[in-house]
């Protein structure tokens, strides 16, 4: 194809952007959004040329294929709304126009239209790395490409996993010299890579990176995707860093690091896990534990307070163990929650509790999970409060919440 003539390639791109020859032996598209990378690409380079490098852009060019508008959207970067409002017009055209469902016919509106692309153009120069980002996000927010979770911890990767992963990131970049958006979204668990060759330990990579270290990890096991904007942040900083630090690049520097960074994890992370469980036992009961502690001792029922508890893959430290942490027949967790703060936040804490409990059950799927919640405030809505957060339980037997907490030992008896 590109030993053709200008005009010669012209014209084949133009066609097998609307259809009229196969994509690489793909079947004409019904929908333009499905298109591949490598067909976004194509027709790119056909619209680079019919417009003579982005110069000028004809009414013609949507009158022969209006669907070009999802192109010129992802390149220049815009969603549906943010383009719809620079070009003034309504959002539900411009998606229409992009599915398909409308078409230019007349000259006058493919003017209108084209005079508005050609001062967004001017505005904003068209890049293909910014429309390829657009249509990955748009893939996975629109038309229901889900990001594929990998869940693997940096201490369970082989070496022949780090090796695969090594060659992948090399070859993509361009031997570490192009760091796309593109690329980071697609391929978050790269940060693994990066992050090695330059030696940071996760907390410096984040706080170089301005993102916290929780998140750096999360998308190096491949547990959480990389949206465009944070991507094209990443890809700017992750470039600036091996231009000034011009690190080796070869395998052989990330085996060493990985290693390194392996052992110093595992030892640590078992250091820290024994650490904190003898903290969180010697622990003061707080307001709420300690009115439990009242109504246990008041009915003569056996418990352990702040028990270490085995859960499916580490051990756990609760408030509570009926009778005894050796062998428990019930845990308790307890907190209060002041309703004057947004109640996403103790929707979190519950998730995160339940799936304790979760890790405790897939253990010990005999023993019974309960949890209670003090709400604080004015005119406390309790029943409405109890069904919403009952919503997000799953491994929790029974959610007492404020007054109902007085009633734990019918529950603990039977």
């Amino acid at each position: 194809m590109w030993e053709m003539n200008p005009s010669e390639r012209r014209i084949y791109l133009h066609e097998k952007s609307i259809g009229k020859v196969r994509f690489d032996g793909l079947p004409k598209l019904e929908d333009i959004r499905e298109m591949s990378e490598e067909q976004f690409v194509e027709a790119f380079e056909m619209l680079r040329d019919r417009t003579r490098d982005w110069i000028e852009f004809s009414p013609e060019i949507l009158i022969e294929e209006s669907r070009h508008l999802f192109v010129v959207r992802c390149v220049l970067g815009l969603s549906q709304r943010d383009f719809a409002k620079k070009v003034g017009f309504d959002r539900g055209t411009v998606r229409g126009i992009e599915a398909g469902r409308s078409k230019f016919v007349h000259l006058g509106p493919a003017k209108r239209w084209s005079s508005k692309i050609s001062g967004l153009i001017r505005e904003t120069r068209p890049s293909i790395e910014t429309g390829l980002a657009k249509l990955i996000e748009f893939r996975r927010c629109r038309m229901g490409h889900k990001f594929e979770k990998v869940s693997k911890p940096i201490t369970k990767i082989s070496e022949e996993d780090l090796l695969e992963l090594f060659q992948e990131t090399r070859k993509l970049t361009k031997g570490f010299t192009e760091f796309s958006p593109r690329i980071l979204m697609k391929f978050p668990r790269f940060l693994l890579i990066f992050r090695l060759l330059l030696g940071f330990s996760h907390d410096k990579f984040g706080k170089v990176l301005e993102v916290h270290e929780r998140s750096v990890r999360s998308r190096e096991k491949g547990m959480e995707s990389i949206g465009r904007n944070l991507a094209s942040r990443l890809a700017i900083k992750i470039g600036e860093l091996f231009e000034v630090q011009k690190p080796a690049t070869d395998f052989e520097s990330v085996l060493h690091r990985f290693k390194l960074f392996k052992l110093f994890l595992h030892d640590g992370i078992e250091g820290d896990v024994e650490r904190g469980l003898i903290f969180a036992k010697k622990q003061h009961p707080s307001e709420i534990e300690q009115d439990i502690i009242e109504i246990l001792k008041s009915h003569s029922i056996e418990f352990t307070l702040h028990p270490v508890i085995q859960g499916l893959k580490k051990k756990l430290c609760l408030d509570f163990a009926v009778p005894s942490d050796v062998k428990p027949k019930f845990v308790i967790e307890a907190f209060s929650f002041r309703l004057d703060k947004p109640l996403g936040q103790v929707l979190k804490r519950v998730r995160e509790t339940d799936h304790r409990f979760r890790m405790i059950k897939l253990k010990e799927a005999d023993i019974k999970c309960l949890l209670c919640i003090k709400f604080t405030g004015k005119d406390i809505p309790t029943k409405r409060i109890k069904e919403f957060i009952g919503l997000e339980l799953i491994d929790t037997d029974f959610l007492l919440v404020s007054e109902e907490i007085r009633s734990i030992d019918e529950i603990l008896k039977t």
